[in-house]
């Protein structure tokens, strides 16, 4: 089975150094896509993988992480469209696959501090 990209996500660094994920789509990305198939191909990794890598002073992409699992931000793909703990589900049942589109998404994330006291109960929340 030759190995296929149906979903990425680049992060980059913003002013302040937050991670700040630009863009979660379907489509060839040059580059990343095919270091990404090559290292499936050459690890045999079959179904699901997360590979992050990172660029260099020059632009280049590097590989930081590899690993034969959904990435965390499956569930914003989910979201998008396309479920793949189904379609994983569905291949391992030898059902055909037909790969919906994504959709455009924007995840908001920010932060909210929360202090409980030993009951649990809120005793100073930051907004």
């Amino acid at each position: 089975m030759t190995p296929k990209c149906y979903e990425y996500s680049i992060a980059d660094k913003n002013n302040e150094g937050q991670d700040a994920s630009l863009r979660l789509d379907m489509g060839n990305v040059g580059v990343i896509q095919e270091e990404c198939l090559q290292v499936a191909e050459f690890l045999g990794i079959k179904g699901a993988s997360f590979i992050q890598m990172k660029r260099d002073k020059e632009g280049v992409p590097k590989i930081i992480e590899v690993n034969p699992r959904l990435g965390g931000g499956t569930i914003l793909t989910t979201y998008a469209g396309v479920n793949f703990p189904e379609l994983i589900i569905k291949m391992a049942n030898a059902e055909k696959i037909e790969i919906p589109k994504l959709q455009e998404i924007t995840m908001i994330r920010y932060y909210e501090e929360v202090i409980l006291n030993e009951k649990g109960e809120v005793i100073y929340m930051e907004r």
